[in-house]
This record gives structure tokens, C-alpha cells and sequence, in this order.
């Protein structure tokens, strides 16, 4: 029987090449705000921001939204940033339900408004969201709507969202979901790979609305991490090519010419080098479960791997 890997580029800590910048979720790390009949204020007991929006009058005009740059330290004073192949981004929110409003994540190529509720998707590259009591979903190139099946009903939860670029157009989308401050395992998780609306990822928004009387909350809670992948040397259009299968015991990796010699170095999640293998010896055999693998190719370069065995 024969299994596939699924891959998705990923900075991998243990190799020594990521850098990892913390971005503090606090409202004067960020660019630009709106809120119209909203708040979007600190908690500093928990190192937290919250966007809020209530109704008490019934005008039903309840938006808040904030919008900040990548930069190289995490702080509206440092360099700018633009998302790099193999990069991630990872933000951490606790919320219920939205009533009948809109809240989510969305990254963005250098938006041209920063002033208005309808400025939150401005040169959009993708979005997560969550409509009312809707499942979360990843909405990407054309307006397309990947639904996921994850909901939160009147319950609270911690969400996870993580986006890693592939390649310069295209991304992985990853939502995972906790119990409130248990993240050792997910109690679910759905993983999109989509084509992005934009390409030149500067940053991102976030934002909430509510469009019925009551309340919607939107906790974003430490850390939220931009990780820099020093480890992919590989332009984007040879990791694009690279295809790596699993079947019969042995590695096969597709996209690499004939004359092309590599290395290829299992990993499983706690670092531990579990096989090396190269064109002479691909033999191997892998449990089912989720690896690391780091590709060298001599002459062109490296990159790293995520490896789902099933």
C-alpha cells in the first residue's frame, strides 16, 4: 500500500536557522485602529488584547479593527517587513460566538486604507473568519470559501491560526483548536492549502464585528510569532517541483534531475534525527505519524519539510 507525505514548508527551530520574532499582542504595537461603538483595549495581568463590541441602543453599528506591519522586531518602530517563502505566521485567540458579525485574522499586501471597518480585507492575500455562529473558514484567491468544520457554538475556546507560505502564491493555512489554556493537544484541527488573492504579504488585520443586541469578544493571547526561515535556499519555483512519496519501505522524491545528489534527514517532532538517506540508500521504514524532513541538494541548496505518514 502505498502512502503519501503531505508537505508543507515549515521553519523547523532545531536546525538552528529560524529566527523567531515576537509580535506582543497589546493595542499600541499596532498601526491603525477603527472602533465605532467598540473598544479594543489591553489586559496586562494577562498580557492580552481584546476587541470588543456590545450594543446597548440597538443601532446595530458595532465594528472594531486593527491593522499592523511585519517588522524585524516585532514593533511599529522596526524595518518592515515582506513574507518570505517558507515563513510562518502564528496568532493565538480565545473567543465564542459572533452572534450575527464577522471576526477574524486576515494578512494583507501593503493595504492602500487603514481608516474604515470595509479597510480590514484591503489587498487582501487571505482571510480567516468566523460568520455568527458559522465554522471558521479560510476565504483565498477570487473570493473562493474553503469552510472547515470547526465551530464554537456559546462555548469558549482557544483557536490557533498558523500561515505558512509555500511558495510566492500559494499557502498553507492551518486552525487548530484547544481547550481554554490546554494547548497540549487539539481538540480539532483543519488544514487548508489555498492560492493566494494577493502575493507580497506586509502584515495583517484583525477585526470583529456585531450586528445584533448582546456581546462578541475576541481575546488575542501571547504568543502570536512571526518565524523567519533562514533554512530554505531552493528558489520557489525548484521547492514547488519537489514531490516526495513514500511507498514499498523507501523515499522517492520527484522534481530533482537524474545527476542531482541529495541528502534527506528524518526527524521526528522532538528533534530527534530518526534516518539519513541518499540516492543510494533510500531505505526506510516510518511508522505512522508526523516527521520533519530536511532536503539538501548539493549545488542548489536546502529546505524543510513536514512528513505525515498515515
Amino acid at each position: 500500500m502505498k502512502t503519501k507525505l503531505l508537505l508543507f514548508s515549515v521553519l523547523i527551530s532545531f536546525f538552528g536557522n529560524a529566527q523567531t520574532i515576537t509580535h506582543v499582542q497589546q493595542s499600541t504595537n499596532y498601526d491603525a485602529t477603527f472602533t465605532n461603538d467598540s473598544g479594543l483595549y489591553n489586559d496586562t495581568g494577562f498580557m492580552t488584547m481584546n476587541l470588543w463590541t456590545w450594543e446597548a441602543g440597538g443601532d446595530g453599528i458595532m465594528q472594531v479593527a486593527a491593522w499592523k506591519k511585519f517588522t524585524d522586531n516585532g514593533l511599529p518602530s522596526g524595518n518592515s517587513m515582506t513574507m518570505a517563502v517558507g515563513d510562518s505566521f502564528k496568532i493565538n485567540i480565545t473567543t465564542s460566538k459572533s452572534w450575527a458579525g464577522q471576526i477574524g485574522v486576515s494578512l494583507l499586501s501593503s493595504p492602500s486604507a487603514t481608516a474604515a471597518y470595509t479597510d480590514r480585507h484591503n489587498n487582501y492575500a487571505v482571510q480567516v473568519n468566523k460568520n455568527g455562529d458559522g465554522p471558521w473558514e479560510v476565504v483565498s484567491s477570487g473570493g473562493t470559501i474553503d469552510a472547515t468544520t470547526i465551530t464554537s457554538g456559546n462555548l469558549w475556546f482557544d483557536y490557533e491560526f498558523v500561515y505558512t507560505l509555500n511558495t510566492a502564491t500559494t499557502m498553507t493555512v492551518v486552525i487548530n483548536k484547544y481547550t481554554i489554556n490546554d494547548h497540549a493537544a487539539p481538540l480539532e484541527t483543519a488544514t487548508k492549502s489555498v492560492t493566494l488573492n494577493n502575493s507580497n504579504i506586509t502584515g495583517y488585520s484583525v477585526y470583529a464585528d456585531n450586528w445584533l443586541n448582546g456581546t462578541t469578544g475576541y481575546l488575542f493571547k501571547q504568543p502570536t510569532e512571526y518565524i523567519v526561515n533562514n533554512l530554505s535556499t531552493l528558489d520557489a519555483e525548484q521547492m514547488n517541483n519537489i514531490n516526495v512519496i513514500y511507498s514499498d519501505s523507501r523515499i522517492h522524491i520527484n522534481g530533482l534531475n537524474d545527476t542531482d545528489k541529495f541528502e534527506l534527514k528524518i526527524y521526528d517532532l522532538l528533534g530527534r534525527e530518526i534516518k539519513s538517506i541518499n540516492k543510494d540508500n533510500t531505505f526506510v521504514e516510518l511508522t505512522p505519524s508526523l516527521y520533519i524532513a530536511k532536503l539538501n541538494v548539493e549545488g542548489k541548496g536546502t529546505m524543510a519539510r513536514k512528513l505525515l505518514v498515515k
